[in-house]
Parts: C-alpha cells; structure tokens; sequence
C-alpha cells in the first residue's frame, strides 16, 4: 500500500496532491505563494469551441477578464473573511 500527501487551498477548497507529476520545466509541486496578485485575472469569460475535450482541435479563447480590484463586492468581501480567518489561525 502506498501514501500520497495532498493538499486543500483554504480559500477554494480545491485539493491536490502536494507533488502531482512533471511538467515542462520539471517536477510541479503545490504553492500558495507564486500568483502575481495585481495582474492576474481572478475571474475570466472563457470561449469552448471545436473538438472535444483533449482534441488538438479543442480551442479555448479567453473573452474577457478581471483583477481582484474589479471583481464584485461579495466576492471581495469573501475572500477578505476567509482570508481574515485564515490569518487568525495561523498567529
């Protein structure tokens, strides 16, 4: 029988193996620390078109997309609870 270690993001929930696999620049592993805050697009429109899924034909566009600073109130205001929480938990 063998082990894995995982890991859930506290803010998502979304869980994941700490060392998943190889990508192109070598072994990927989980990090809370490597997203550019200010510019990257938190929540994004994106177009499905073509083949299915997994097809060299599959496209995917993006449409349309928004920083943290553009993206709704609630949104803002659950992230700044969980984030709080998440703070009061780790002092």
């Amino acid at each position: 029988m063998s082990q894995a270690e995982y890991l859930q993001c506290p803010l998502c929930g979304w869980v994941r193996p700490i060392n998943y696999g190889y990508g192109k620049y070598g072994k990927r592993e989980v990090r809370f620390d490597k997203m550019d805050l200010g510019d990257a697009l938190i929540w994004q429109l994106r177009e499905l078109s073509g083949a299915g899924r997994g097809s060299v034909n599959a496209k995917i566009s993006l449409i349309e997309g928004k920083t943290l600073k553009e993206i709704p109130e609630y949104i803002k205001k659950q992230i700044i609870n969980q984030c709080t929480e998440i703070l009061n938990i780790l002092k």
